[in-house]
């Protein structure tokens, strides 16, 4: 219960830093000190019915103009940002991607139990010749049917967010031969998915 609670609070924070939040937050604050400042402006200006009726048609044309304005900076700005910290982030998931493929240690990523990565160590481990051969196969077919439960259960468990502790277990090779391994499984988050490293 506590966890869940820290959860809902840290979404309530986020949302409310949101940039949709922060400018509409402005939008609001600018029409309405425009509103209050504008019509005292506008009374101390004239009296006169047919002259009022002229300046708050052109009071408000101005307030659509630079709320126009101002919408369209805002935006441009946070889009700006958002492409920005959109390729910084493809950049360090290509840094990582760099040293994985590199790592002496068989390492795969897999989402919805289906590989989606696998190191050149992975591909000597099962026998592949290229990565190919593995992406997109079941990691069923991969683990040994004696530990099916314990590699869903472990699944469950990093999914939740929940650190496992590296075990033992068998992989099945492309031909069909068992090779004895040690397992650790993290969680890894991307831009267009969730993957669990292996």
């Amino acid at each position: 219960m506590k966890r869940s609670a820290t959860s809902k609070s840290e979404r309530a924070k986020h949302n409310w830093r949101s940039p949709a939040v922060k400018i509409v937050s402005i939008y609001l604050v600018f029409a309405g000190l425009w509103i209050l400042t504008s019509d005292a402006a506008l009374r101390q200006l004239t009296t006169d019915p047919d002259r009022t009726e002229f300046w708050s048609m052109i009071k408000g044309w101005v307030f659509v103009a630079v709320t126009g304005g101002m919408l369209f900076g805002l935006i441009q700005g946070w889009f700006s940002r958002l492409r920005k910290s959109e390729a910084k982030w493809r950049a360090s998931e290509e840094r990582y991607r760099s040293l994985v493929t590199c790592s002496p240690d068989a390492i795969y990523l897999h989402a919805e139990s289906c590989v989606t990565f696998a190191n050149a160590a992975m591909c000597r481990l099962l026998g592949a010749q290229e990565p190919a051969q593995l992406l997109g196969r079941s990691v069923l077919e991969i683990v040994h049917p004696e530990f099916h439960e314990l590699m869903r259960a472990r699944w469950k468990r990093v999914f939740a967010g929940e650190p496992v502790p590296t075990v033992e277990a068998k992989f099945v090779r492309l031909d069909g031969t068992v090779v004895n391994v040690e397992v650790s499984a993290v969680m890894m988050h991307s831009q267009e998915r969730q993957e669990v490293q292996v």
